[in-house]
């Protein structure tokens, strides 16, 4: 009879395991070489521990918090690189690898969403500031000037609707009138 398959793709154990030995080496390297912070110390990390941060990164990417997000390599990108800058302050006394380097994976997938929908604002923005009605006229020549009016319409209906209220900016919204200032001795001396 076979084996069952273990349902982890990482063993945390190893994992943990192979992380401190790392750190060690890193520590003896600052020690031997008379460095003063760790950061500083350059040691390529183990094929086993890069493997492991990729897995922990695409199972994460399965999740169902992020599954549906188009940038999903984005985000695996950004949770090993985040991973690999953070190996050298793990710290088996306060957790087991898996755990710590799914966080900050986790961390990395948020501030990667946080970056796209910066980015998504300002894509939207764009296309409301745009002077769509020079692209429909040179493209649609032949069609009528009702036609072009609701494709804009629609077009600047479309930025409007993916937008929040915070987002968009004053020039945007109805402009405020000023108060207007009396000009007396009274206020002069406030």
């Amino acid at each position: 009879m076979k084996k069952k398959r273990s349902i982890h793709y990482v063993d945390n154990a190893l994992f943990t395991e192979a992380v401190d030995e790392y750190v060690v080496k890193l520590k003896v390297i600052q020690i031997r070489d008379g460095i003063e912070k760790l950061k500083d110390v350059r040691l390529k990390p183990s094929d086993y521990i890069g493997g492991c941060i990729m897995k922990i990164c695409n199972g994460l990417s399965y999740s169902h918090n992020f599954i549906n997000y188009s940038y999903r390599d984005e985000f695996c990108f950004d949770g090993q690189l985040a991973c690999i800058k953070a190996l050298k302050n793990f710290n088996s006394e306060y957790g087991k690898a898996f755990g710590y380097f799914t966080q900050i994976a986790w961390r990395a997938f948020i501030n990667r969403i946080k970056i796209e929908k910066k980015q998504q604002v300002t894509r939207h923005l764009l296309m409301l500031n745009t002077d769509v009605s020079s692209i429909i006229d040179d493209s649609v020549k032949n069609a009528s000037a009702e036609l072009s009016t609701d494709i804009i319409n629609v077009y600047q209906q479309i930025a409007l609707s993916k937008l929040e209220e915070k987002d968009i900016p004053v020039f945007i919204k109805k402009k405020k009138h000023k108060e207007q200032k009396i000009d007396s001795p009274i206020t002069r001396f406030l």
